[in-house]
């Protein structure tokens, strides 16, 4: 195991764990994968972990705005960049976006169902001719 003072981020790494995300096929999601390359070209490395601070391994405010639009745009639609600071690790940070997208696509599910819904208690409703 490699001791934490190895490492920018200052704390220690499981063997199972690769440092960079060009070892191992970084990210067990999509979502994972897509911030470990937008971290990477935001701080010019790519020797982190899926547990590494941001800032801890380079990144600041400025470099965590880039982050952000690249992030908008890629997934085509808005997110707080409060968030990005309140999950500042990629795990962390893509567990959010995910919830937070499943949370839509159940919004966007009931809303649909509540549509149609009305739509077929006006059909039942009997006209007033």
């Amino acid at each position: 195991m490699r001791s934490s003072s190895d490492h920018p981020g200052n704390r220690d790494v499981s063997p199972e764990e690769p440092r960079s995300s060009a070892q191992a096929g970084f990210g067990r999601t999509g979502t994972e994968q897509l911030l470990a390359a937008l971290w990477a070209e935001a701080i010019g490395s790519s020797d982190f972990s899926l547990t590494d601070n941001f800032f801890d391994i380079g990144g600041n405010s400025l470099r965590l705005i880039e982050v952000h639009s690249r992030l908008v745009r890629a997934l085509r639609r808005p997110i707080s960049t409060t968030i990005l600071f309140e999950h500042p690790t990629i795990a962390s940070l893509a567990r959010c976006l995910e919830k937070e997208s499943l949370g839509d696509a159940v919004k966007s599910a009931a809303d649909r169902g509540r549509r149609q819904r009305e739509m077929l208690a006006r059909k039942a409703l009997p006209s007033r001719e």
